[in-house]
């Protein structure tokens, strides 16, 4: 008998965590995980369904197991029950006198005599009560049965689902690992391409600064031009 704990949580949860560790890394998840957070859902989704699958067949080997128990203490007080009818037949059987054939009877024997045959009819019911007790008996022998074969099916189910749900739940990290293994790449290309598109930006930043350098270099050269020309002109 299998009982199966949750495990679609733990398996969701160290999923968040995964995701979590890309978040708390500083960098920008892409807008594409929205796809692969609609794929988790589905999973899980498909996980708690199992389960409640496997929580439901638990619940009925459990009622299963306590049928059996039952079904046993039935056969035990039975057993018990024959094996008594059993000794009370057997005492009734010795307590019956033998009586020679030809023999006056003493009269003490005789009112005892009397006292037995008065216990006779009694007697024949005794077989009847037995057959009784050993058609219950096997009856309750073949509830037994019964749900035993049902114990053993359930519980082949419950390791089927067992099997089926790790199966998906190792698909499903595994192809989690490979989403977040293509993320990360993403991302790291998307980096490496804003670090180049920084370095040009500084670089296009570095020839504005000379520019307006020159420009002001040049600026000055034609003012002191402008005032060397003004001197010389005659008044």
């Amino acid at each position: 008998m299998a009982t199966t704990e949750p495990a679609g949580a733990a398996w969701s949860t160290g999923i968040e965590r995964t995701n979590d560790n890309a978040k708390h890394d500083g960098r920008h998840v892409p807008h594409d995980s929205a796809l692969s957070v609609a794929g988790l859902s589905d999973q899980d989704h498909i996980i708690r369904e199992l389960q409640d699958e496997v929580r439901q067949l638990a619940e009925r080997v459990t009622s299963d197991s306590q049928r059996f128990a039952e079904y046993e203490n039935e056969i035990r007080v039975l057993t018990a029950e024959l094996r008594s009818e059993k000794r009370k037949q057997l005492s009734d059987t010795q307590a019956d006198p033998i009586t020679p054939i030809g023999r006056p009877t003493p009269p003490g024997i005789s009112r005892f005599g009397s006292f037995i045959g008065n216990r006779k009819p009694s007697t024949p019911t005794s077989p009847n009560r037995e057959r009784e007790l050993e058609a219950a008996l096997a009856q309750e022998r073949i509830q037994r049965l019964a749900a035993e074969k049902k114990v053993n099916e359930v519980n082949g189910e419950i390791e089927e689902l067992s099997t089926t749900l790790f199966q998906q739940a190792n698909e499903m990290v595994s192809t989690e690992r490979k989403e977040n293994a293509a993320l990360r790449e993403r991302i790291r290309v998307l980096e490496e391409r804003d670090a180049k598109t920084a370095v040009r930006l500084a670089a296009l930043e570095q020839r504005d600064s000379d520019r307006k350098r020159r420009m002001e270099k040049l600026e000055n050269a034609i003012k002191r031009i402008e005032r060397a020309k003004a001197l010389l002109v005659p008044r």
